[in-house]
């Protein structure tokens, strides 16, 4: 069924005013009279990477290796540096290094990223909000609050590679939405949902990490501690094997 023109601009409008309130919210960092993310961790940590990443893309190498830091660590795989990640490309138009001024032109750089990835938060939340059945008033209201959010303000001004990657989570979320209702032909989830999460995550929100556990019985003969220094009080009974617990 085709919309009508009436009905594209009622669908329009909310996206439209989403938009003009995040760039409103954003503009003093984006004219330059105000600095976002000049603290913390983006000072000497996410600064500095991200601009020698984009100095050897410049010089058409791949950066796979930082030889500045210590006596030189791996480039393209430092989550922090995002070396492979497109929201990073104001900084391919940077060639001076970080300085101690908050107003060069890497923390410019670095201004126009955090506001980028909150017009993609806002973006994303009201697809997603949209998807599970919201009305356009109230994925427009939770669309903001996520979007210009104070903790979505202290990622990007402390931490900045969380905010990069914190902004897909409502992607995800409707690309699993889509796939639970038969909405959506799993494949599509794996592009656009599982795709995006394997792509941008960062150091700090990796999925969690398998722990390795011991027992007394039923284990690899190589990972089997011996019965007589057991993690737990030893009892009469057989302990049991890790299939039962």
């Amino acid at each position: 069924m085709r919309m009508t023109w009436k009905q594209m601009l009622a669908e329009a409008a909310p996206v439209v005013a989403l938009v003009a309130c995040i760039a409103w919210v954003h503009a003093p960092t984006l004219l330059g009279n105000a600095h976002l993310t000049a603290h913390h961790d983006n000072l000497d940590g996410a600064a500095p990477l991200r601009v020698e990443a984009a100095r050897q893309w410049r010089s058409g190498h791949v950066p796979l290796w930082n030889p500045w830091k210590r006596t030189g660590m791996p480039l393209l795989a430092d989550t922090t540096a995002g070396a492979v990640y497109p929201g990073n490309f104001p900084f391919v138009f940077v060639s001076s290094s970080p300085s101690g001024s908050t107003d060069s032109p890497v923390f410019r750089a670095m201004d126009q990223v955090a506001a980028l990835h909150a017009l993609l938060a806002g973006l994303f939340m009201y697809a997603f909000l949209r998807v599970i059945a919201l009305g356009a008033p109230a994925s427009l209201l939770g669309a903001l609050v996520y979007a210009c959010s104070g903790t979505m303000g202290w990622f990007a001004a402390w931490y900045i590679q969380i905010q990069n990657s914190v902004v897909w989570l409502p992607l995800v979320l409707a690309a699993v939405h889509k796939v639970a209702t038969g909405c959506a032909h799993p494949s599509q989830w794996i592009a656009i949902g599982g795709g995006a999460r394997a792509l941008f995550r960062s150091k700090r929100s990796s999925p969690c990490r398998p722990r390795r556990r011991w027992c007394g019985t039923g284990c690899s003969p190589r990972r089997q501690r011996p019965s007589n220094s057991l993690p737990w009080p030893r009892t009469t009974s057989a302990s049991p094997s890790c299939s039962q617990r």
